[in-house]
């Protein structure tokens, strides 16, 4: 198919290795010689006409024409060709003939806003249109984001998203970079040029030699570089996609190598008051880096941490990091101190009238301007491993280590006291003191036969009035995993423990219970 048929070229709009591209007009929604042109040669040979009044029949052909012309010239309506060199002027034309075709073949089952939509091609592999945006490429439109790293991420965002799309069709861009992004209307960004689309899967025909490097050398990761085409992998996109954010933000168009952390390089020494730009390096960390294995594996990955990202800068949140200068809430002038840390002494603490108990932890900060104070109540930690069994005391029942289906679980044996009666068997961790009005929660996944129980204690059973905060949750075995929760809120300041017990009623010798997945939380009252 002649793409003449179809498309009006404009003018050139550039030229590569594989081809030029050109501005065109979408010709089949205006006809241009078999109705355009026709209007006007109609509109001239009346043109004789010089009674003012025999002119105005005419006015509503002109606007219509007029119409007509200045929709002819709304991007909406044009597109951009890219045409194959002639062969004697094409490196390798083959090659160039087989890399259009898999373009067309990628942009054809990629449907996502962000990007670049095909409009038209041809069968034999010569040529194809895509949407024109006459904004151009961001390489063009250098300056749009320059220091505003909110405004660069959100307008990210969905590029990322779209990259996701070409990452869950089983795909690698290979390409992206600024000249390879353009501006839409609206300024959003779209992907385009797939000519160096990576089909993942051995059914497509690799088009690189085995070991040529493909993509810009500036933008490609490190690990790219001198590899067997078979072993590129989606990280490859998630580096160059940091570079691009990077490139946004910055006031230099190139990021050499992974160097974004180095002085002359780094955008929180750059643009030191930008509303969260310390985030852009903790993102930066994760995907503009030297070696594969500390890059985020693939764009979805990281679509999900830039989520993270733009939901602590639409809460108005912040990062608490004593490396991140945070600015005061109250003046806006001063800057945020750490004056309190989790290890300062008590006498510390006890001058901004907090007394620490039960080995609470504080964090203060204060502002050295107007003095006002940010504190921070750390809960402790109430993770525990019981694959360390040494953490636990054993009140019978020989726990051990076990694996069902693959995961650690807790395995709890029964025992004789006397013969045919079973120990009341169990495990127990203890706990720091739990203050007033603090609901402790527990949950425990269980497994034991018909017939059998598994049970979950949890409150104080030490101290001297043992058992007046605590509650237990029993529940019947089926063969299968259930979940016991228990409960309790205290009413005063208190230990807790744990128990997990085996079998209370009709066990056997050697029956047991297994348990896994058990989680501790404490409810602190608003």
């Amino acid at each position: 198919m002649d793409y003449q048929k179809r498309w009006q070229t404009i003018k050139g709009l550039g030229e590569g290795g594989q081809g030029k591209v050109y501005q065109v007009l979408d010709d089949s929604k205006f006809k241009t010689d078999t109705v355009i042109l026709p209007k006007i040669s109609q509109l001239f040979s009346d043109s004789g006409e010089r009674d003012p009044k025999s002119i105005k029949k005419y006015f509503p052909n002109i606007r219509s024409l007029l119409s007509t012309l200045n929709s002819m010239e709304d991007p909406n309506n044009h597109g951009a060709l890219k045409v194959l060199h002639e062969p004697k002027e094409a490196r390798d034309p083959k090659r160039a003939e087989a890399r259009i075709k898999n373009e067309v073949q990628a942009m054809s089952e990629l449907k996502h806003t962000n990007l670049l939509k095909i409009l038209d091609h041809d069968q034999d592999g010569k040529w194809f249109v895509s949407e024109f945006h006459p904004k151009g490429s961001l390489d063009k439109n250098k300056n749009l984001f320059t220091g505003d790293f909110v405004s660069a991420l959100k307008a990210f965002r969905p590029l990322v998203e779209g990259v996701s799309n070409i990452y869950e069709k089983g795909l690698v861009h290979r390409d992206i970079k600024p000249a390879n992004v353009f501006l839409d209307s609206n300024n959003q960004l779209v992907l385009g040029d797939f000519g160096l689309i990576f089909f993942i899967g051995a059914e497509h025909t690799r088009l690189s030699g085995t070991w040529e490097n493909v993509g810009s050398h500036a933008w490609m990761p490190p690990w790219a570089a001198y590899k067997r085409i078979e072993e590129v992998n989606p990280s490859f996109d998630v580096f160059t996609l940091g570079k691009l954010l990077w490139a946004m933000i910055s006031d230099i168009p190139v990021l050499p190598y992974w160097y974004f952390d180095h002085d002359e390089y780094n955008l929180e020494k750059k643009f030191p008051h930008v509303p969260y730009i310390y985030m852009a390096n903790l993102l930066f960390e994760k995907c503009i880096v030297e070696h594969e294995s500390d890059c985020i594996p693939n764009a979805t990955k990281l679509l999900a941490e830039i989520d993270k990202i733009l939901s602590v800068i639409d809460a108005k949140a912040d990062l608490i990091d004593q490396k991140i200068e945070r600015v005061c809430k109250v003046c806006g002038v001063g800057k945020y101190i750490l004056y309190i840390d989790t290890d300062s002494t008590q006498e510390k603490i006890r001058e901004f009238g907090i007394s620490s108990y039960a080995g609470d932890k504080f964090k203060i900060f204060t502002c050295n301007h107007c003095g006002h104070l940010q504190l921070f109540s750390l809960v402790r930690d109430l993770s525990f491993d019981w694959t360390k069994l040494s953490n636990w005391k054993n009140h019978g029942g020989n726990p051990e280590i076990a694996e069902e289906d693959g995961i650690k679980v807790l395995k709890i044996h029964f025992t004789e006291k006397e013969p045919g009666i079973p120990s009341n068997c169990s495990v127990i961790h203890t706990l720091d003191n739990i203050h007033t009005g603090r609901t402790v929660q527990a949950r425990v996944k269980f497994k034991c036969d018909s017939g059998k129980y598994g049970m979950i204690f949890i409150g104080d059973a030490i101290g001297p009035d043992p058992y007046d905060n605590c509650q237990y949750e029993t529940k019947q075995g089926d063969g299968d995993w259930q979940e016991i929760i228990a409960e309790v809120k205290y009413t005063h300041d208190d230990y807790c423990s744990i128990f997990l017990y085996g079998n209370r009623n009709d066990g056997r010798v050697n029956d047991f219970v297994l348990y896994k997945d058990l989680e501790l939380s404490v409810i602190v009252p608003v």
